[in-house]
């Protein structure tokens, strides 16, 4: 939704209400096998989710170009409904991203998912420049399809 910038990082952030409660969205956002039945932006992620665990992925940064990828666990909260992984392109301070999921309770039956994308070091300028319009629909697309999926089981397990 939307970019921030600073001298020092930039915040890639894109959120989105659901109709659904918080704690089953964030089991379909940490079932990482069930990733290519949903999420458009990253088809495929395999992790322990352990802090420090690799996240291998493959990540759609345009609808013809899709790159492997490996992050690190970084936060796994199921009590706070919080994910984040990152990484870092040589030394930490040529370049640097930290991604936090997290899934906001609203009431029993809505929540919002917010999903930020800090990202840092020397080459900072031209990561965005490259690939943050990229990141930015890639967020909106990861939100969007959530709520479908969501919502969609929400319905189902109602009906």
């Amino acid at each position: 939704m939307h970019m921030a910038m600073t001298l020092e990082e930039t915040i890639v952030r894109s959120e989105i209400e659901i109709d659904a409660p918080a704690d089953l969205v964030f089991a379909i956002l940490t079932d990482l096998p069930g990733y290519p039945r949903w999420n458009p932006f990253t088809p495929k992620a395999v992790s322990t989710l352990e802090i420090g665990a690799p996240v291998d992925m493959q990540v759609r940064l345009l609808p013809y170009y899709t790159k492997a990828q490996r992050e690190f666990v970084r936060e796994f909260s199921p009590l706070r409904r919080r994910v984040a992984w990152g990484m870092h392109m040589g030394k930490a301070d040529w370049g640097r991203g930290a991604r936090t999921q997290e899934i906001v309770r609203i009431d029993d039956q809505r929540c919002r998912y917010v999903c930020e994308d800090n990202i840092g070091g020397r080459l900072r300028p031209l990561i965005i420049r490259f690939f943050g319009g990229a990141m930015q629909r890639g967020f909106d697309d990861v939100g969007v399809a959530l709520k479908k999926e969501a919502e969609q089981r929400t319905r189902a397990g109602a009906a």
